[in-house]
């Protein structure tokens, strides 16, 4: 989400990739439950989701936070 963030400023993409990056990360969840090879685990859906979060974040912060080159 982080290098999205960076190419795309616009805030209709951003929530546009991060929308879609949160679905794909539960519709990979219920794929890997549905296999039967490998489990359907909520806290991965989690993760995945304060992942997006951490990268947005990212984003957003530390161009305030750092000094200009």
């Amino acid at each position: 989400m982080f290098w999205f963030c960076q190419i795309h400023v616009s805030r209709r993409t951003r929530i546009f990739h991060g929308t879609g990056f949160l679905a794909m990360g539960i519709g990979l969840e219920v794929l890997q439950g549905m296999s039967g090879t490998r489990e359907y685990e909520v806290l991965d859906m989690l993760a995945n989701a304060l992942g997006v979060l951490s990268g947005w974040l990212a984003a957003r912060l530390l161009p305030r936070l750092l000094p200009p080159p």
